[in-house]
């Protein structure tokens, strides 16, 4: 998100991803999806990490999987929010983070390999759409989930050929990221 508010920016940087989770959710009551559809989707986008991040500092698999499943229903109508709003790559970022937060519920191998699977072809058909509309922040947020899906993927690669190009084209994005972006973005080290 490109304009955190201060107030979540405050929760975050004190690893209070509940807190700020609480904040979104009371912003996003006082904003129209009608009235500024823009802001609206990423507020939902910001509720999302933040749950996300929220759901590792719990304690206990009840509340994982609570906090999860928030972090999954934020994403997919962020997701939904920028589809009305004709932005195609931003809705598939986001609908690839509504199921990586579902790969988080999932026991099964099988469905955890089809998700990634998903995930990674959401990201690799925004990534172009993001670097011709030259949004760097977007395009390293968005190779920088590809990481984190090939990671994921190749933990779960059923064959040698399929590990192999899975780890290729993860380090790829890594050189990438570190080659055209410096490995930063405002100031922020993302790898």
């Amino acid at each position: 998100m490109r304009d955190v508010p201060p107030e979540v920016a405050e929760k975050a940087s004190k690893y209070d991803w509940t807190g700020a989770a609480e904040v979104c959710t009371q912003l996003l009551g006082r904003v129209s999806p009608d009235k500024d559809p823009t802001r609206t989707t990423e507020l939902s986008e910001l509720l999302a990490k933040s749950y996300f991040n929220a759901a590792f500092q719990s304690t206990s698999r009840d509340e994982f999987n609570r906090l999860m499943e928030l972090s999954r229903k934020a994403n997919e109508h962020a997701s939904l929010l920028y589809r009305r709003l004709g932005l195609e790559a931003l809705s598939d970022i986001a609908m690839a983070r509504a199921l990586y937060s579902q790969f988080w519920l999932r026991d099964k191998a099988d469905e955890k390999r089809k998700l990634m699977e998903n995930c990674i072809s959401l990201a690799q058909r925004a990534a172009p759409v993001l670097e011709t509309q030259g949004n760097k922040d977007r395009i390293v947020e968005t190779l920088l989930d590809l990481l984190v899906f090939r990671e994921k993927a190749l933990l779960l690669a059923t064959n040698r050929t399929q590990l192999l190009d899975l780890f290729e084209t993860a380090v790829e994005t890594a050189w990438r990221i570190i080659d055209e972006f410096g490995g930063s973005v405002e100031g922020q080290i993302v790898l």
